[in-house]
């Protein structure tokens, strides 16, 4: 294991889930970015699942068109360079 937190299926058995999240079953729910389990109710709760939090999981439904959060950082800084030098171009 590489230290890379994973995202929970959620068909995976909740108690089995819980586990691995360290918390009780009915704290679980599902992670908004990738649908995943996390523990997402009571004490410590986070709304994001370890593997999104982590930059580990990525979604095409979110809107990602590449596959690691090093790319994704990249495709961001080069819209962010043309949408400057397009703004520059168009203001007078």
């Amino acid at each position: 294991m590489d230290g890379v937190p994973e995202r929970i299926d959620p068909s995976t058995d909740r108690v089995a889930a819980a586990i691995l999240l360290r918390c009780s079953p009915d704290e679980l729910g599902y992670c908004p970015r990738c649908q995943g389990l996390t523990h997402r109710y009571g004490r410590d709760a986070q709304v994001l699942c370890p593997a999104c939090a982590a930059g580990a999981v990525w979604s095409p439904a979110r809107g990602d068109s590449v596959s690691s959060p090093d790319e994704r950082d990249q495709a961001h800084h080069s819209r962010v360079a043309i949408n400057s030098s397009t703004s520059a171009s168009v203001n007078p």
